[in-house]
């Protein structure tokens, strides 16, 4: 244990120091302004699918105890990654061998959409902290904390709901007795959920928008190749395998024979009365049918990166718990290296300087701070800057927390306003984007450029 707590405070420093110097992201900064820069009232009782309510309310506990800045906003994600890995570890020792648990511990540690939202002021990461938790006190049978904990990681993000429901669906039918005593001990965990999941997310319940999930797919075979391909390819580096081939071939040709090796598992924990083993196999197996039950019915989309992520961190807890069980030598060591490779991959993908998902606004404080530069002897209001709305959000974060008050209100345009303008900061999805003449930044990477106005 005293290695795996060294190798998480290691990770979360990583975390802190990601927190601490990249700069904000449009869903950050759209969140900050509509949100949590508001008041209590508007945070509690305005709901959108971009006010992750539970972190919100940490968010802004955080500004006000530490002061306004990209780190205090991101603070209760960074403390979530290490909670979220605490709960990890703690699920994973129920797993006999220590290679098998190493392997899938130092994978959910190196994926580079989990290490992402262990930083990024969004809900996804203080969700899979709670449900991490969740998922070990079901394991030691503790029902109501179990229900506790699904309650906050639902808060924090209600793609955790999926996941909560298979928590409770597992226990349900690996628990001895009758069926009203399964019935007792599922309403054990459900009630606390469903109360503390009602008074955060008040709101939620009483918006008719069905939409709350603006981020998915509408073909599960798009959603798989997006998820498996958001896992393969953190950076601009390849590594091992980050290619699209070798996306869809994992999508599906691998990912469904470990689905069979799974069920397989699960049948003997099942029979074995294994809850350790079970519950995380389980509660994958069950997400998945849930989700996909809850698209059929209501329409909700299927997951793309980051809605995905619960899948990425359940994913390789239940190879763990499957690798744990099945006793064929052959088949086990081909399984491992398997896992390995993909350690191995998610290794290469390490970096510090942007979000997997918001790539493009990976240069946006260094613009911000380029323009402030440029413009602090222009009188106040006087300075225009045409941007691709993509980079609005940040854009305007930046103004108002560096107290720019030569720049006017920079306003969000699809397509983008360039004539009149004084600055342009243009992506390179914008139909402007080959306007810009004098570039005075560009960073290919993101696809943004910094120029000057055409007026």
């Amino acid at each position: 244990m005293r290695i795996a707590f060294v190798a998480i405070l290691l990770r979360t420093a990583v975390c802190a120091y990601r927190a601490a110097t990249q700069s904000i992201v449009h869903d950050e900064a759209f969140t900050f302004s509509s949100f949590i820069a508001g008041s209590w009232r508007d945070l509690y009782f305005h709901y959108n699918a971009n006010n992750h309510v539970l972190y919100s309310i940490a968010a802004k506990l955080s500004l006000v105890a530490f002061g306004d800045s990209e780190f205090t906003l991101r603070l209760p994600s960074v403390v979530a990654g290490f909670f979220m890995m605490v709960g990890v570890w703690l699920v994973l020792n129920t797993v006999e061998s220590r290679l098998v648990r190493w392997i899938a511990f130092s994978a959910i540690g190196l994926h580079p959409l989990l290490l992402d939202f262990s930083v990024a002021a969004r809900g996804y990461g203080m969700a899979l902290a709670f449900l991490t938790l969740a998922l070990w006190a079901a394991i030691e049978r503790r029902t109501v904390l179990t229900g506790i904990l699904c309650g906050f990681a639902i808060s924090a993000n209600l793609t955790t709901a999926f996941f909560a429901a298979g928590i409770i669906a597992t226990y349900f039918a690996v628990s001895k007795g009758g069926l009203a005593q399964r019935l007792r001990v599922a309403i054990e965990i459900s009630l606390p959920a469903a109360m503390i999941t009602s008074a955060i997310c008040w709101s939620v319940f009483t918006n008719p928008d069905r939409n709350l999930f603006y981020a998915g797919l509408n073909d599960w075979r798009d959603s798989m190749g997006n998820v498996v391909w958001s896992s393969i390819s953190g950076s601009s580096r390849h590594g091992l395998f980050a290619s699209p081939t070798i996306a869809i071939s994992i999508a599906f040709g691998l990912i469904p024979i470990f689905l069979v090796f799974f069920i397989v598992c699960a049948y003997r924990a099942w029979r074995d009365e294994n809850l350790g083993a079970l519950l995380p196999i389980g509660c994958f197996g069950f997400a998945c049918a849930a989700w996909s039950a809850a698209h059929l019915s209501i329409g909700i989309p299927f997951p793309i990166d980051r809605t995905g992520l619960g899948f990425m961190l359940m994913f390789p807890l239940a190879w763990a718990a499957s690798a744990g069980l099945f006793r064929v030598r052959a088949l086990h060591c081909v399984t491992v290296a398997i896992a390995l490779a993909f350690v191995a991959q998610f290794a290469t993908q390490f970096h510090v300087t942007y979000f997997v998902p918001w790539l493009y606004d990976r240069s946006t404080k260094q613009i911000a701070l380029l323009i402030q530069a440029q413009t602090i002897e222009s009188p106040a209001d006087s300075i225009s800057i045409g941007a691709t709305w993509i980079h609005q959000p940040a854009l305007e974060y930046y103004r108002t927390h560096q107290h720019l008050s030569a720049w006017k209100p920079v306003e969000r345009r699809d397509p983008s306003v360039i004539q009149g303008q004084n600055l342009l900061v243009l992506n390179a999805q914008d139909p402007n984007f080959h306007s810009a003449r004098t570039i005075l930044f560009a960073d290919p990477l993101a696809g943004v450029v910094l120029a000057r106005g055409e007026r």
